[in-house]
This record gives C-alpha cells, sequence and structure tokens, in this order.
C-alpha cells in the first residue's frame, strides 16, 4: 500500500528532473480503478490510490506549461502474481497485464492522449 503513494512521488520527481532538462517528455502514473471509488475491505489501497490521483492531478497542472504530459491510469483487476495466495472469486474476469499494457500504449500513440485513462475489459 505504501508503495502505491509513496513509490509514485519520487518516480515522478526523478522523471521531471529529466524531462525538463530535455524540455518535454511523458509520465504515466498506474493507478487503479480503485482510486475512483470506494471499496469495501480495501480501505488502505483505496485510500493510497487516490493519494496517488491526487499528486498526478495536482503535478499535471504544476507541469502544464512544460510540455511534460501526466496520464493517470485506472485498470480494472488485473491478473498479477498479488493475488497468487488467496485470488478473488472472480479473478478469471481479471484483464492480462498484457492486455493493459497495449491499452497504455494505444493511448500514449494516439493523436490526442487521453490524461485520465479508465481500462476496463469490454463488456459483451
Amino acid at each position: 500500500v505504501e508503495g502505491n503513494f509513496f513509490g509514485t512521488i519520487p518516480g515522478s520527481k526523478a522523471a521531471v528532473l529529466q524531462m525538463k532538462k530535455q524540455a518535454k517528455g511523458i509520465i504515466v502514473n498506474i493507478l487503479s480503478v480503485s482510486a475512483l471509488t470506494g471499496r469495501a475491505l480495501s480501505s488502505g489501497y483505496c485510500a493510497s490510490k487516490f493519494g496517488a490521483m491526487g499528486f498526478t492531478k495536482s503535478i499535471r497542472m504544476e507541469l502544464a506549461d512544460d510540455n511534460i504530459t501526466i496520464v493517470g491510469v485506472y485498470p480494472g483487476g488485473m491478473k498479477t502474481e498479488i493475488f497468487k495466495a488467496k485470488p478473488p472469486a472472480d479473478y478469471e474476469n481479471y484483464m492480462e497485464p498484457s492486455y493493459v499494457a497495449a491499452k497504455i500504449l494505444e493511448n500514449l500513440t494516439a493523436e490526442q492522449i487521453d490524461e485520465e485513462q479508465i481500462i476496463a475489459l469490454p463488456k459483451y
């Protein structure tokens, strides 16, 4: 949980220092749909993602004139190692990390980048 928030700040700060030197750049902060709403039994996780979202939106405003784009990515449930010991009941419906990565890349190469990218599996 600490890494969700406290990892985002120094990573972004290091990137901003380099991007200011080169006068451009894109920072992608991986957040979660849990940053958009609370969830029972996930208060610490949601709070850390809320914090990371607030940080992401704030530095976006601070860097608006520096040609640095800040993207907040909000994926839904992903199949990751964190669930290895005890997967949720609906784990089979979670997204593969490769699907999320492809969606992020699609956004970053679009003519107009979506700075608030919500990623969920399509409903059929």
